[in-house]
């Protein structure tokens, strides 16, 4: 007994040692999401952008777009993207409509070549996903749109505000490099899954971007809605090789000095997943794909934080992102072996303040849920139950990372949409 004791002791400190090295990261994150309680929506971009001697300046007629869409096996939603981007109150000579049909097996190049676009079509088994289909389709895009200014990517399934294109062009005119719209679930009330991501991205938009950007930091893209400069993909093409493409590709141009606002007025709608497994599967490939970044992108984001200047203070906020996920991991594991180790060495009285943090965590997380539906304007009633079951659908985040660290999945698979439309949000009000 006295040994098992003694190991038990060692164990203890060790967990306790591994959560103190993950304490700045966690505090930094909180240090943005208190940010984030000061940060309301408000028309244009949120923050500024650069205005380098080395940034194209745009004439003075609206920017032209090329808008490009990246679609798998989605007939059944690609026209109704491509039927509200021609419906935008921007010149219709000013933006130009790409389809990427990449490894389609149904009718997807047919019903987008229907609806208006100039489809590119891809077949490639052994290079499966966005950013590899999007890695082959800008040098061909590019071509056929040699005078655009910008690119705009949206996902098959989303639908745009009538204004979207003129936000963005006003946002790139403002000096963004990039500028990420406002995601609104499309499918709130489908199940209480869907309405866990539409608390999630109204979470994202307030406290993730809105909050980094009000510190004068960039925010990420979220992998859809959003445009930046032509001269980008001139200069650097589009690099990225992790599953989280998005991610890998803010990091990219953050540490290279450029700049990523939020534009709270750019309002899209996204359909989201209504299961629970195809919800695990969709963040088991996020988090994958952070992992990836941080083991890609961490010699990028410490050589920008060694360049110093006024970079410095982005770099930082990168490294701390890459290394959130490894906290993670480290704290999880550190908790579950603190407990697993009480339990075995039957020191149950001191079982207490760990039941007692998870439950103040579950009651925090349903608290935040609401408070973020309040601060973001929308009523709570209407999403009760993806508020409480919130926790549910943030917690198994922390052991997907761990999966995802041990075997980390390779494949991306396709998220079957539908196209309804019956349940979408409104857009964000009260701007000002």
């Amino acid at each position: 007994m006295d040994i098992a004791a003694y190991l038990a002791d060692i164990l203890m400190y060790a967990a306790g040692f591994i959560t103190l090295l993950c304490v700045p990261v966690f505090l930094w994150q909180g240090v943005v999401n208190l940010f984030g309680f000061f940060a309301g929506k408000k028309k244009g971009l949120v923050g500024k952008g650069t205005n380098t001697p080395e940034k194209t300046v745009f004439p003075d007629e609206p920017c032209r777009f090329a808008v490009v869409a990246c679609a798998r096996n989605e007939e059944a939603v690609i026209g109704q993207l491509l039927d509200s981007l021609r419906r935008q109150r921007y010149p219709r000579d000013r933006f130009s409509l790409f389809v990427v049909a990449d490894n389609c097996t149904d009718g997807t190049a047919e019903a987008a070549r229907s609806h208006g676009a100039f489809v590119l079509e891809r077949f490639n088994r052994q290079q499966v996903g966005k950013g590899h289909a999007l890695r082959w389709a800008f040098p061909r895009i590019l071509k056929e749109a040699p005078d655009c200014d910008a690119v705009v990517l949206f996902d098959a399934d989303n639908e745009a505000e009538p204004d979207f294109l003129d936000r963005m062009d006003q946002a790139l005119r403002s000096g963004a490099d990039v500028a990420q719209g406002y995601r609104v679930a499309s499918n709130p009330g489908d199940s209480w899954v869907s309405g866990c991501y539409a608390v999630y991205w109204r979470y994202m938009s307030r406290f993730f971007n809105r909050s980094r950007a009000r510190m004068g930091n960039s925010c990420l893209v979220g992998g859809t809605g959003f445009a930046f400069r032509r001269e980008l993909l001139e200069k650097d093409g589009w690099n990225t090789r992790t599953l989280s493409e998005d991610t890998e590709f803010s990091i990219q141009h953050i540490c290279r000095g450029r700049r990523i606002v939020p534009v709270d007025d750019a309002v899209f709608y996204d359909e989201q997943p209504v299961s629970f497994r195809v919800s695990l599967r969709q963040r088991f490939r996020w988090m994958t794909g952070s992992l990836q970044c941080a083991s890609r992108l961490l010699p990028d984001a410490c050589q920008a934080l060694g360049r110093g200047g006024r970079q410095a203070f982005a770099a930082w906020d990168v490294l701390m992102l890459l290394l959130l996920p490894l906290a993670v991991v480290l704290s999880t594991v550190a908790g579950t072996a603190s407990v697993l180790t009480l339990l075995f060495s039957g020191q149950f009285d001191q079982l207490m303040m760990p039941l007692l943090s998870g439950v103040v965590s579950v009651l925090s997380l349903m608290v935040m849920a609401a408070v973020t539906l309040r601060l973001e304007g929308d009523r709570v009633r209407p999403l009760w139950k993806s508020v409480v079951l919130f926790p549910l659908f943030v917690i198994p985040v922390s052991w997907l990372l761990v999966v995802a660290l041990i075997r980390p999945g390779r494949d991306w698979k396709p998220i079957v949409h539908t196209g309804r439309r019956a349940a979408k949000e409104e857009a964000p009000a009260n701007l000002s």
